[in-house]
């Protein structure tokens, strides 16, 4: 006998209409006012469209969950399962991908010291909200693997002398016969180290591995488990908030003596599930809004982003003079967001702009700061030295290629202005980049996507491609 432990849900992407997302739910089992209440209390509503990438997990009499992908994810037809329905395949590991990607941006955000993606108690929560769910494919895994936590306790009995004595508790518990070859002990204390289920910590794992099914469970192998596994047993799994309370207490104590690293990222793990305490059935999101961020960081990444390295120290900076000709203490830096060299006279500057692209398009303060990038950088390089200019989008998933741009030109009295212009558009495939970043999958290389740089740039410039180095 299994229980079904997913629930329904609803897949959109980053930078949907409203009234699109409105006329997917109302076939659903879920309420259009929550979700487009939910995304306007989270501030997740730019406009007539979404800002978001994540998801929401409704827990009412419904339960439900609400899935937004990146911006240039192919979506399925069909964007909403019932109950007791598979999502397609696509579907599920393009969630776990996105998980993926900002599992890594997360935590190297906070290991990095900055906290200026956390600056609203909104972005506060919704991290806290996705580190459930990281926390949750991690203990199925983990309980896949190990099973439930063994509570490990010491028991004493009585026993012969050829098993393990406690010397120490024998001499101050049994009086032993006297022989001609000394003292005989015919009952000795006993030590024995055993495990068991049965302990509170036990207990807390059964109920958090079960609510990470429930949450995350569609995101791992299977979508249920079986009740004789984890539900049929005589310790009853019943939480509420006094519980949770006396829970959170019981793992603050336990972790002062495991000694472990699995056992010691396992009640952490469980902690973050349980959110210190807290079992509230309320809406819960998790993910992060103005995505572009991660886009940038992502492309940054692929594509082996040197600027800090080599370039950062010799880039043209500009600075605010006094009435004496004095540098006022301002701090204002060029910092485009991706430049690299492949020899020493070719040389890119690439400004990833995550846009749906050809609805939106980025405006002239983009551009003219993106010609600026370029002109700054042929000024301290060699001369002669060829600098290609681009702006990096995510290619769009249902479009016309002859409608995409593929290049940005500045005219005067109708003729081309010559140092303003080769601008390229270039068009990365989202998922693939998203693979890289994850960096757990079969995917290509930093010299695979400069590769496809230049390829594009030959194609949209008429040029040869030159070599491109890793």
């Amino acid at each position: 006998m299994s229980v079904e432990l997913s629930y329904p849900k609803l897949f959109f992407n980053d930078g949907t209409r409203l009234t699109a997302i409105k006329e997917a739910v109302k076939n659903s089992q879920i309420d259009p006012n929550s979700v487009i209440g939910t995304l306007a209390d989270y501030q997740h509503i730019y406009g007539d469209r979404i800002d978001f990438v994540g998801l929401i997990e409704f827990n009412g009499n419904v339960p439900a969950l609400v899935v937004f992908l990146p911006k240039g994810h192919r979506p399925s037809e069909k964007v909403f399962y019932a109950a007791g329905e598979t999502p397609e395949l696509y579907l599920v590991n393009g969630t776990k991908l996105t998980f993926d990607c900002l599992g890594r941006y997360f935590s190297e955000r906070k290991s990095g010291g900055s906290e200026t993606w956390l600056d609203r108690d909104i972005e506060r929560r919704e991290f806290q909200e996705w580190a459930r769910i990281d926390s949750a494919i991690w203990l199925i895994n983990d309980w896949r693997a190990y099973g439930l936590y063994q509570d490990s306790y010491t028991r004493y009995r009585s026993g012969s002398p050829s098993e393990k004595v406690d010397w120490k508790r024998t001499l101050k518990r049994q009086r032993p016969l006297w022989t001609e070859n000394g003292p005989y002990y015919q009952r000795c204390q006993v030590r024995e180290r055993l495990s068991s289920q049965a302990g509170m910590i036990s207990q807390i794992h059964r109920w958090c591995v079960y609510q990470a099914f429930r949450l995350a469970g569609w995101l791992t192998q299977d979508a249920a488990i079986t009740e004789i596994e984890l539900l049929s047993d005589k310790y009853a799994m019943h939480a509420d908030q006094s519980t949770a309370k006396l829970w959170a207490l019981a793992l603050t104590a336990q972790l002062e003596l495991e000694f472990s690293d699995r056992r010691i990222e396992l009640i952490r793990r469980l902690q973050t599930l349980l959110g210190g305490g807290s079992f509230s059935k309320g809406t819960k999101v998790a993910g992060i809004s103005k995505f572009e961020r991660v886009w940038e960081e992502m492309c940054s990444v692929v594509l082996d982003n040197q600027y800090k390295e080599h370039f950062e120290a010799i880039m043209p900076q500009p600075s605010y003079l006094g009435p004496n000709k004095n540098k006022l203490p301002t701090y204002q830096r060029q910092i485009p967001d991706i430049v690299f060299g492949v020899s020493d006279s070719l040389f890119y500057v690439i400004d990833a702009k995550y846009y749906t692209v050809p609805e939106s398009l980025p405006g002239w303060g983009d551009i003219g700061k993106q010609f600026l990038y370029a002109w700054c950088l042929r000024g301290v390089v060699k001369k002669d030295s060829t600098v290609h200019n681009v702006f990096l989008f995510p290619a769009p998933a249902k479009c016309d290629p002859l409608k995409l741009p593929e290049e940005v030109i500045v005219e005067a009295g109708g003729a081309v202005v010559p140092y303003l212009s080769n601008l390229v558009c270039i068009y990365f495939d989202i998922e693939e980049v998203m693979k890289a970043y994850a960096r757990k999958y079969n995917c290509q290389s930093v010299s695979d996507f400069r590769k496809a740089i230049d390829v594009a740039l030959s194609r949209s410039l008429g040029i040869v491609p030159k070599a491109i180095m890793a």
